[in-house]
């Protein structure tokens, strides 16, 4: 409804599950003036565009304290903000595969995420008997260092068995509470081992 007269409102906001201050959003309460004849006007706010996977947020507007108007029947309203990140874990082979040979080369993987966890995010590794071993076997993620491969050093256990090329399983699991990241599974690793034993068989002779 068009008016003769300026028109000022009050906005307030009330943060939900989405923080202000530039955390998640950035806007601050204020008012909303028209001039006369003005119908409509415009909240701006920013939505901060981060790094961390988390779920959709929150928080509210509320309009009051009209002078020469009156509010209509919403004098509020909810926005929710959607995220964009994804929960992740990337493991890359170096060479694109894990290739080990017993008492001889060994090979490396790094482990990065793809955003940032919500908290502490644990990932341990078990190994195949006779298979492998790691230098290392839990790598811990947080807020600081997500972003920043860590590396894993495999190498062949040395047996007695002679069993030609054979290979060993590497299998990742994930522990934390951080959001998304707690429903994640990983896909074991496959490391091919190189044997050093040989089978041979001695025949020897004797007199009668």
């Amino acid at each position: 409804q068009v008016h003769f007269l300026p028109v000022t409102v009050q906005y307030a906001v009330t943060a939900g599950s989405a923080i202000g201050g530039g955390v998640d959003f950035t806007l601050a309460t204020g008012t909303i003036n028209l001039v006369a004849g003005q119908t409509t006007s415009t909240i701006a706010f920013e939505v901060t565009d981060d790094a961390v996977a988390e779920p959709s947020e929150t928080f509210t507007v509320s309009l009051s304290s009209p002078v020469n108007a009156s509010l209509g029947a919403t004098s509020s309203y909810v926005y929710t903000i959607i995220d964009n990140d994804v929960a992740g874990v990337t493991i890359t082979e170096s060479g694109g595969s894990t290739q080990v040979a017993e008492s001889g080369a060994t090979d490396t993987f790094t482990v990065v995420l793809t955003s940032q966890p919500t908290s502490t995010v644990q990932i341990g590794f078990t190994t195949s008997t006779n298979g492998v071993t790691l230098s290392t076997t839990t790598i811990t993620f947080d807020g600081t260092n997500w972003n920043t491969p860590q590396m894993v050093t495999v190498t062949a256990m040395d047996d007695v068995i002679a069993q030609g090329t054979h290979t060993g399983t590497i299998t990742p699991q994930i522990s934390t509470t951080a959001y998304g990241f707690d429903v994640l599974s990983m896909m074991p690793l496959i490391a091919t081992i190189a044997d050093n034993e040989s089978i041979s068989i001695l025949v020897s002779a004797t007199e009668v």
